[in-house]
């Protein structure tokens, strides 16, 4: 397995810096997780097809976890030569179909030439591919999200998209390999509906996480301050990301 952070921002525009998308290569099987800002070109710069996806994954419908889906449906209509038939599956809580009603009555471009299954899922297992997925509600705010647990080739990667409190999260992270966690603000600048460095590092310590990726940080949060505050509870293997990082299992 092969990890992509592909877009490692949030809502705010940062030069070099896609909003919130990740990639999991299993064998040769590329598997999609959120779809923010500019994330389509980061497959690209990553080498890898965004144009042949089968699998994408929504944590949630805010636009900078899934506002890429505009560009990726437009050209899975029209860039591929021959013409794609293979089926998109695209999973997300309750709203996507509604979401991707009004896209295609505001843009009929994106009405898809090919095969396009969505799933409103709620705390599920299912398989994509050669991985198995589980789901679990995390809190944010008033938006429901999806954190997913992948399950493939002996090893498990936990992916939160956003959320706060962490409920929920302690039991969809237990013994994973790799959490890729967000934390947006520091623990002096913690806001609602984002998760804090302490409570962070509590979570991954107790979940027995063996690395944990950070992501999600706001251009004003200082790194260093989220670092000490995981570090005041985490004791195993901590990388803040960026853009264009790939992590092997």
């Amino acid at each position: 397995m092969k990890i992509y952070t592909l877009g490692t921002g949030t809502v705010h525009p940062v030069a070099g810096q896609a909003s919130a998308g990740i990639a999991i290569q299993v064998g040769d099987e590329v598997l999609g997780f959120d779809m923010g800002r500019s994330v389509v070109n980061r497959y690209a710069e990553a080498g890898l097809d965004p144009l042949s996806l089968r699998h994408l994954h929504l944590s949630h419908l805010h636009p900078d976890h899934s506002c890429d889906l505009v560009p990726l449906l437009f050209a899975l209509n029209y860039a591929p030569i021959p013409a794609r038939t293979e089926p998109l599956h695209i999973t997300a809580p309750e709203g996507l179909e509604n979401l991707m009603a009004n896209l295609r009555r505001g843009w009929k471009w994106l009405d898809p030439k090919f095969p396009l299954h969505l799933r409103e899922a709620e705390e599920t297992s299912f398989e994509a591919g050669p991985a198995n997925i589980q789901t679990a509600f995390l809190d944010h705010g008033s938006m429901a999200n999806l954190g997913y647990r992948i399950e493939a080739e002996g090893k498990v990667v936990v992916y939160t998209g956003d959320t706060e409190r962490g409920d929920g999260l302690l039991n969809l992270a237990k013994g994973a390999n790799i959490l890729i966690s967000e934390c947006s603000f520091t623990d002096a600048r913690a806001e609602a509906a984002h998760m804090a460095p302490s409570r962070l590092g509590q979570i991954a310590q107790a979940a027995e996480v063996e690395k944990l990726v950070v992501t999600h940080l706001y251009p004003s949060t200082e790194p260093t301050e989220v670092e000490r505050g995981i570090r005041s509870h985490y004791d195993g293997e901590l990388v803040m990301a960026q853009d264009g990082m790939v992590v092997d299992l």
